[in-house]
């Protein structure tokens, strides 16, 4: 009787290892993919390194540009509004909105500044 069962179970593992390789060999094929180190120069990866690299220096530059131009217009509106006799409420909105969008643009500048600055130190 035991040899029996043990001419049995031999028969089931003989017919469900090719189902154990082919799980093992799966296995092994992702723990190669997660475990290799990736490539130094790979051409994709550096591309889209240096587009990221371009892109976050391009936006410091139009946030500088754009700070500099509300700031010079938030002047001028605020030298003529003093020095109106008559204030309309129209200028305080205009004000209000070139404000809103001076801070803005300081805002976009000190985060991509400090985004390129944790890129630096990677």
């Amino acid at each position: 009787m035991s040899q029996m069962m043990y001419v049995q179970i031999r028969d089931m593992t003989a017919e469900s290892s090719t189902g154990n390789q082919a799980f093992v060999n799966i296995a092994q094929t992702i723990s190669y993919y997660t475990t290799e180190t990736p490539p130094l120069f790979d051409p994709a990866s550096q591309l889209a390194l240096t587009v990221e690299f371009y892109f976050q220096y391009a936006v410091i530059a139009i946030g500088v540009f754009g700070a500099a131009a509300n700031a010079l217009v938030l002047y001028a509106l605020i030298a003529n509004y003093a020095g109106e006799a008559k204030k309309r409420a129209i200028n305080l909105l205009i004000i209000n909105q070139n404000s809103l969008d001076l801070i803005s643009c300081v805002l976009l500048i000190i985060s991509y500044c400090i985004i390129a600055l944790t890129l630096l130190v990677w």
